[in-house]
């Protein structure tokens, strides 16, 4: 059977409003990714650019389900941006650039469908707020969440929103069961808890439900308890303090129970995943840029088989040279050697000798790594008189210093007195043999001509290394 695909696109246009710009279905025999190129018609380009504005931020929501009429099985939120032509004919698209590979939407677009909003404030009602109507809030974030997953969703793929203002006193745990494929944006503003104590939110295990959910979350909350359920996390701007998705029981258990963090998302606390007596501990994915500090990940215990753990794409599971464990059934020394990362916000200016941009990953042990990195380049009121060549590069900076891999390189083109971004810029994915202990590598950069005028910078980097073998 053939599979189908949904792409809505969305855009921001004055602060509150969201547009509906296009809607595409694919073929019916769709199998695999989808890829292709965005093109706005003239009259989307006029509602998007006013006369003073020349790059907007969209938000384009990929929804797939095996047929039209089933749950989705994925549904996922990718940030692009758009940028008006210099000159734009009436047949021209627009340039559509991702600024980040892993950037992940903040779901600006779920907070003003007010439809599927629930808003919480000390003046409001349990008995008479409503979802869909701001003017009447619910007095307590109980009340409002179990709203939420009692009502009916017109669209599998809709957003309940949970907008907390402020509360009126502290509610030391919210419980509420699971609901199908429900997807639930927390969008907890700055300062709701000050003087109560922020969300506990235990989701409940329902036998014969399908014990899949997908929670976004903007502020900070304590614990999220989802024991069995098959939970994806993304963060925009999120703090949590601590993550369960262990089964419940014996009798009660789901041995495709998993959770998949990604976005931005700070993790303060622990994870706990672990199965129920015989069956495997659950898998846990963090990606994006998902922080997780310096605690436990416990995903087995004595007697079941173990889970898994995958890091990828820039997330962090303990600042530099800091530690993770894992608990138990894994050798913790590993991981803590196995994955370091290094990033700067510093501004660097790139010139005819190339320099290094700051810090350094350290190696901590012989064998092969993994390195990635990227890097923000702008122009600064720099003029080329013809456009010259930037080059950014990995180096090993002691140990005999020399040049790691290839490099990137791309034009400056011409250009004269210009302020802009050119991007962020992803550098040539490397493998990087060492037979010592404590090699240093580092961001090289540099342009074959320095402007006349002007900087060209690096306003930001990150680099990403992962021992592979």
């Amino acid at each position: 059977m053939g599979s189908f695909l949904v792409a809505a696109m969305r855009a921001d246009l004055d602060g509150e409003a969201v547009t509906a710009l296009s809607e595409w279905v694919s073929p019916p025999d769709y199998k695999g990714y989808y890829k292709g190129v965005l093109v706005l018609a003239g009259d989307e380009m006029e509602a998007l650019f006013p006369v003073e504005v020349s790059e907007k931020r969209v938000w384009l929501q990929i929804i797939h389900r095996p047929t039209e009429g089933d749950f989705p099985i994925f549904s996922g939120f990718v940030e692009c941006v758009v940028r008006k032509p210099a000159v734009h004919p009436d047949d021209a698209p627009p340039l559509v650039t991702a600024p980040n590979p892993f950037a992940v939407t903040d779901a600006r677009y779920a907070a003003v469908q007010e439809s599927l909003t629930a808003v919480v404030d000390i003046t409001g009602d349990d008995d008479t707020g409503e979802i869909g109507k701001p003017g009447r809030p619910f007095l307590t974030m109980q009340a409002a969440l179990s709203a939420i997953m009692a009502a009916e969703a017109s669209n599998p793929s809709d957003v309940f929103v949970l907008r907390v203002k402020r509360l009126a006193s502290y509610e030391p745990e919210v419980t509420v069961p699971e609901v199908d494929y429900r997807t639930i944006f927390l969008d907890l503003e700055p300062g709701y808890g000050a003087t109560t104590g922020t969300l506990n939110l235990t989701i409940t295990f329902v036998p014969g439900a399908a014990h899949s959910m997908t929670i976004l979350l903007r502020g900070e909350m304590s614990n999220l308890y989802a024991k069995g359920i098959s939970l994806t996390l993304v963060g925009q701007g999120g703090i949590v303090s601590g993550i369960e998705i262990s089964d419940p029981s014996d009798e009660q258990n789901n041995p495709y129970a998993a959770l998949s963090a990604y976005g931005d998302l700070q993790i303060q606390g622990s994870i706990n995943a672990f199965g129920a007596s015989g069956v495997p501990g659950k898998n846990v994915s963090l990606g994006g840029r998902v922080n997780f500090a310096n605690n436990a990940v416990s995903i087995s215990t004595n007697g079941s088989p173990m889970g898994s753990i995958s890091v990828q794409d820039f997330a962090r599971v303990c600042p530099m040279n800091g530690g993770l464990s894992v608990l138990p059934n894994l050798d913790s020394s590993i991981l803590r050697a196995g994955v370091r990362d290094y990033r700067s916000i510093n501004t660097y200016t790139l010139t005819s000798t190339p320099q290094q941009m700051g810090g350094y990953v350290e190696l901590p042990s012989p064998g092969l790594w993994l390195l990635s990195g990227q890097a923000v380049v702008q122009l600064a009121g720099a003029t080329f008189s013809s456009s010259r060549t930037i080059s950014l590069r990995f180096r090993r900076v002691n140990n005999t210093e020399a040049d790691v891999g290839n490099a990137l390189e791309m034009p400056t083109q011409v250009a004269s007195n210009q302020t802009r971004s050119l991007g962020s810029c992803a550098l040539p994915v490397q493998l990087y043999q060492t037979i010592r202990s404590g090699d240093r590598i580092s961001l090289f950069g540099g342009v074959s001509v320095s402007p006349s005028a002007g900087n060209l910078e690096v306003v930001g980097w990150s680099m990403l290394a992962f021992r592979v073998a």
